[in-house]
């Protein structure tokens, strides 16, 4: 009898979790496209059975409609796509926990988040797009794990940075993108 119960107890957090999730089914994945919560978003591995692999345009933007206060998040590894300005704005957001498997940060992603202090970029990324990281005033320090990605311009653009730190690529480091740190 426990046993049901704890399964009824565990399914019906699973689903609130996933409730505070919009999503779009694409081809046997999803896209997140939004979110209801407040405080940290844990993104789900999967919705209904199908892998969550990327995050759509403008899901966490900070705006009049929401989401409010979103402070902490976490990337799961199926997730490979961050999508465009998906955490632009958040002005509360001040940790990101990314896992390997992310390959892409899309343009702006995380665009004007001011209390956001330190990134760690999984070995995983192998791209990042414009303005990724622009005019987010508290990042002072970023990480690399693995090589250096593609990265586009203007990805660090804003205050100078205490540290960015990359492990070089076996054939050498090439010359950077034009205004990497404008």
């Amino acid at each position: 009898m426990w046993h049901g119960i704890l399964a009824l107890l565990l399914l019906t957090a699973s689903e609130a979790v996933e409730a505070q999730f919009r999503y779009a089914t694409n081809g046997g994945t999803i896209t997140i496209t939004g979110w209801s919560g407040s405080g940290a978003a844990n993104l789900p591995a999967t919705i209904n059975g199908l892998p969550v692999t990327s995050t759509g345009y403008g899901a966490f933007y900070e705006s009049e409609e929401g989401p409010w206060n979103l402070t902490s998040v976490t990337i799961p590894a199926s997730v490979t796509n961050i999508g465009y300005e998906v955490f632009a704005v958040c002005e509360f957001l001040s940790s990101v926990k990314m896992t390997n498997g992310v390959t892409s940060i899309g343009g702006e992603a995380f665009y004007a988040n001011f209390n956001l202090n330190s990134i760690t970029i999984p070995a995983s990324v192998t791209s990042i797009r414009d303005d990724a990281f622009g005019t987010a005033g508290g990042l002072q320090s970023d990480y690399f794990e693995g090589n250096a990605p593609t990265i586009g311009s203007d990805v660090f653009w804003g205050p100078p940075r205490q540290s960015i730190i990359c492990q070089a690529p076996p054939g050498g480091v090439t010359s950077p993108p034009i205004r990497v740190f404008r």
